[in-house]
């Protein structure tokens, strides 16, 4: 069996580390106003994660469970 990750993953992967990077610019600041962080889920909608697991076919990155669980 081979556990190698693609191309596509290890995409998948730079980009959620260059966001949990954005994210912990400003988790210091919401932790201590127990604030909600809206502009992260913003970020996380406008680089098309919160449809990671849906089809191309209808619009979304259709990365399958593998890439779910790599983003996640």
């Amino acid at each position: 069996m081979d556990f190698a990750l693609s191309d596509e993953h290890r995409e998948l992967q730079r980009r959620c580390l260059g966001l949990a990077a954005d994210f912990a610019t400003r988790a210091a600041a919401h932790d201590r106003d127990a604030s909600h962080p809206i502009e992260n889920y913003d970020r996380l909608r406008e680089e098309g994660f919160l449809a990671l697991n849906v089809p191309k076919k209808w619009g979304g990155a259709g990365v399958g469970l593998l890439g779910h669980t790599i983003a996640f």
